[in-house]
């Protein structure tokens, strides 16, 4: 008994208490004792939770389109852990975490190396932000009107112009501090 591996329906109720996983979540991730390996090397010290979304969804579908099996994947357990690190540190924004984790799939470099070659790294500096930012404000006299008016809402377009001048590497939450500030001073 010692000597059997843990059983598939203990390894489901295992990773929803250890791992705070929904039991859907769990459910795909031991369906596949293989994927289940790779998710517990993922998560060992990292936010389980977003290592699961990660291997459920976005590995899952580039695994599906290729017609790989998980033991295949040239994304290692470790990288992707890194690659969510770099994310959750405000390093790369999460749009900028699924492009990296793509070329990973596809390469099999580190994220890290793909983030430094092809220069991804967010941008956080106020000073690059703000110059897009006054440019949106400035571009777009009837958004501020009707932010102004009270539609909340219409701000929301303003940051999707920001991000889109900034290709993506703006960090979210600095470029809509930027875009409150602005549109306050107005």
């Amino acid at each position: 008994r010692a000597a059997l591996p843990e059983l598939p329906d203990a390894k489901l109720g295992r990773f929803v208490t250890q791992y705070g996983l929904r039991p859907y979540d769990a459910a795909v991730l031991t369906a596949s004792r293989p994927v289940a390996d790779y998710f517990e090397a993922a998560a060992a010290g990292a936010d389980a939770r977003a290592i699961a979304n990660y291997v459920t969804g976005d590995l899952a579908r580039l695994l599906n389109a290729s017609g790989q099996e998980i033991t295949d994947c040239k994304v290692t357990a470790p990288n992707l852990r890194d690659l969510l690190a770099l994310r959750d540190g405000g390093k790369i924004t999460n749009s900028t975490a699924k492009a990296v984790l793509e070329e990973m799939f596809q390469t099999g470099l580190t994220a890290q190396a793909i983030v430094d070659a092809k220069g991804l790294a967010a941008v956080s500096d106020d000073s690059a932000i703000t110059a897009e930012v006054d440019k949106a404000i400035a571009a777009n006299p009837d958004i501020v009107a009707k932010f102004k008016a009270g539609n909340e809402k219409s701000k929301n377009a303003l940051t999707g112009q920001v991000m889109k001048a900034m290709k993506g590497q703006a960090r979210p939450d600095v470029v809509n501090r930027l875009i409150d500030e602005r549109l306050a001073a107005l």
